[in-house]
Parts: C-alpha cells; structure tokens; sequence
C-alpha cells in the first residue's frame, strides 16, 4: 500500500520552501513521487506590471519549484527511482 504525505506550504514564503525541502531531502524517509505543481494566474496587465506580484509568481512558480525538486532529486538517484 502506498502512503500519501501532503506538506501545507505557502512557495512564495522562503521559510515554507526551506521547510519542505529539507523533507524531501530526508534520506530516512524517502520520496518516490512529488507533484510539483505551484501556481497561480496573475492579475497585472504587461503594460501596467505589478512588478512585486510578478516577483511573487516567479518565486512561487519558478524558484520553489527548482528548490523542491533540486531536494529529492539526490535520493531518487540513490535508490535508483522516482519522479518528479
């Protein structure tokens, strides 16, 4: 039987990318699968950018994502399987 193991966190804070990362990387529980699926549409126009929201969605949407997956990676090599 499989086990699911959701984290709650919030990827545009810095501290919640940290935390889930350092799950990912325990070695003493590993991942075999992570849905690495954050994101969010943005309300700004290109001609009047909200240039914080945009930082916003590129941490949320790009930077955590690479943070996450950069934590499980080493240990799906290890064993030799996993995906992301």
């Amino acid at each position: 039987m499989e086990e699911v193991e959701t984290i709650v966190a919030d990827l545009g804070q810095l501290d919640d990318v940290e935390r889930v990362a350092e799950r990912l990387a325990d070695t003493a529980r590993p991942i075999d699968m992570l849905v690495n699926n954050a994101g969010y549409g943005m309300k700004t126009r290109l001609d009047e950018p909200d240039l914080a929201e945009a930082a916003d969605a590129i941490t949320v949407m790009m930077h955590g994502p690479l943070v996450l997956a950069a934590a499980v990676v080493p240990g799906m090599r290890e064993r030799g399987h996993g995906a992301i």
